[in-house]
């Protein structure tokens, strides 16, 4: 503190949509659901997730969460390339490599 040659820090604090107004925290969790039309991200997915047998939400369909524990696996198939997810991404040109259902990966099994 004082010393003009060390950069200050501070953390920043995210809006957030859920489906009870907004939620800002400097927190953002890794989770993305989608919902009549609209598209949630983190806090409001997050929620969504704990209602997802009541509200319909299917992972990797409607509600996509933990896909860092993924990175790095192989898969055996492909996502379906005509979930919602696929859809939208492709209509607003967003990249939908890392959305696919976590599956198990059938090589490291076997092996085991």
């Amino acid at each position: 503190p004082g010393d003009p040659r060390v950069p200050a820090a501070r953390t920043l604090e995210v809006e957030q949509p859920t489906l009870e107004g907004n939620s800002t925290h400097t927190l953002v969790p890794s989770v993305v659901a989608l919902l009549n039309g609209r598209v949630f991200v983190g806090e409001g997915a997050k929620r969504l997730r704990a209602r997802s047998a009541e509200l319909g939400l299917d992972r990797g369909r409607d509600i996509f969460y933990e896909c860092k524990n993924d990175i790095g696996n192989s898969f055996g198939g492909v996502p379906d390339d005509q979930s919602s997810i696929f859809q939208y991404s492709r209509k607003h040109k967003h990249s939908t490599r890392c959305l696919a259902p976590r599956q198990t990966n059938r090589k490291l099994t076997e092996a085991h």
